[in-house]
Order: structure tokens, then C-alpha cells, then sequence
């Protein structure tokens, strides 16, 4: 049995293939022995650390979990592996949780965890299309500058070609 730190990998072993670190390692058991690995489970832990420690500096927390959004986007991590993560991350910690409501707080504060990452990805994907959108424009002007620029070319070397023919009838 794996210990609780693997959990994202026995559940949804496809998710490896995320980790360019140790993703072709050989198997589950090298991964857990990677330096790779465990750096990555301490900054897990570590955000998960972040999350409790701000949990009234509401500001903090939402920039906190904007930059998580920011550093997994590039990478297609998407909401529902955020989810993911989180559930097992509450599966873990639940059980020493002394009461119903601890438990059902920190449900809570990994829903809006979740929604804050959601909407912040959604604005990720929003500057994607605009930062697209922009530079399809400039190739657009480009290639019209390109075009026009040529057809100017053409129309100078005409007026040349017939002040040469009156230059020579005179």
C-alpha cells in the first residue's frame, strides 16, 4: 500500500504524465524515491499550509490561490484536477479533524478554494484568447502591409517604366 502522498497517482495514474520531472521513471515506487517527487509533495503541503495560515486575510488567500491558477495553467491543469487534488488533500486531513464542523469547514474552504481557482482560470484562458486575438491582428496587418507594399512597388515601377517611354519619345 501506498502511503497517502501517492494517493493523486494511484487514484489518477494518468496524471503522472503532467509531472516532466518524473514522469518517465520507470514506476510509482522510483517516483516516490525521486527528489522530484518529494519536492513537488512539499509544495503541495506547503500550499495546502499557505491555505490555513491566511484564512483570515481573505486578500491573501485569493491571491494565493490566483497564483496556483497562474502556475498549473500553462501546464492544462484544469478545475476538476484542482478538485482532485483537494478531495484527496481532504481525505487526508479529515480523519484528525476533532469534530463534524472542523470537517465541514474545511469542505467549505476547499469549495471556495476551488471556485476562486475556477474564476481564476477563467480569466487565464480569457487573456489566452485576447493575447491570440492580438497577435492574429498583427499578422493581419502584416501581411496587408506586405500586400499594399508590393502593389505600391508595382505602381511605382509603372510611372518609371512610362516616364522612361516619354523620356525616350522626347
Amino acid at each position: 500500500m501506498y502511503p497517502k502522498s501517492t494517493r493523486l497517482f494511484t487514484k489518477y495514474p494518468h496524471y503522472i504524465r503532467l509531472f516532466k520531472r518524473f514522469r518517465d521513471l520507470p514506476n510509482l515506487d522510483s517516483i516516490m524515491q525521486s527528489a522530484a517527487f518529494k519536492a513537488h509533495a512539499m509544495r503541495f503541503i506547503g500550499a495546502i499550509d499557505d491555505i490555513m495560515e491566511n484564512l483570515d486575510d481573505d486578500s491573501c488567500l485569493v491571491e494565493l490561490l490566483k497564483r496556483l491558477a497562474e502556475e498549473h495553467h500553462p501546464r492544462g491543469i484544469r478545475e476538476n484536477d484542482f478538485c482532485r487534488a483537494l478531495d484527496i488533500a481532504y481525505d487526508a486531513l479529515s480523519p484528525v479533524l476533532k469534530s463534524n464542523n472542523t470537517r465541514a469547514a474545511l469542505r467549505q474552504l476547499f469549495n471556495d478554494a476551488a471556485h476562486v481557482i475556477h474564476k481564476s482560470l477563467e480569466e487565464e484562458d480569457e487573456e489566452e484568447r485576447e493575447e491570440k486575438v492580438k497577435k492574429d491582428e498583427e499578422r493581419k496587418n502584416e501581411m496587408e502591409e506586405v500586400k499594399s507594399g508590393g502593389e505600391e512597388e508595382e505602381e511605382e515601377e509603372e510611372k518609371e517604366d512610362e516616364d522612361m517611354e516619354e523620356a525616350d519619345s522626347d
